[in-house]
């Protein structure tokens, strides 16, 4: 097993095998700014989050379980009184805004003291849209 060191700047495995300069770091965008960025992003009460969500459908994605609220210790039941919505931008030809979340699936097996099967599947409107650009 190998692990990863931030030192200086460099990011480097201990087992000496790969150096990698961290310097260029990007500041995540505000959702004010949606078309400077392409994909999509959680957003939780209105607030931008720093998940970001994989697209499988025009109304469905992936996001790593850890970015939801629970009602419970053992994180199978999704506060569902947190306003999620998914913010989507495909850059330059117009598709952006924020959809509201109407489902959201935790993988069952999921354990927030180990990050176990850290997946969600979640569902939103798309605003009528039949379909988002794919590049």
């Amino acid at each position: 097993m190998f692990l990863m060191k931030l030192t200086k700047g460099f990011l480097t495995l201990t087992a000496g095998l790969s150096v990698c300069h961290a310097t260029e770091l990007y500041k995540r965008v505000s959702t004010q700014d949606m078309d400077s960025f392409k994909g999509a992003l959680l957003l939780k009460n209105g607030q931008q989050t720093s998940c970001e969500i994989a697209l499988m459908r025009d109304t469905q994605g992936l996001v790593s379980a850890n970015c939801l609220d629970y009602t419970d210790d053992s994180a199978k039941t999704v506060d569902m009184n947190t306003k999620y919505e998914v913010a989507i931008s495909a850059g330059n030809d117009g598709t952006y805004g924020a959809f509201k979340v109407t489902k959201i699936t935790p993988n069952p097996g999921y354990d927030p003291a180990s990050f176990a099967n850290n997946l969600a599947v979640i569902q939103f409107e798309n605003g009528g849209r039949t379909q988002f650009t794919n590049y």
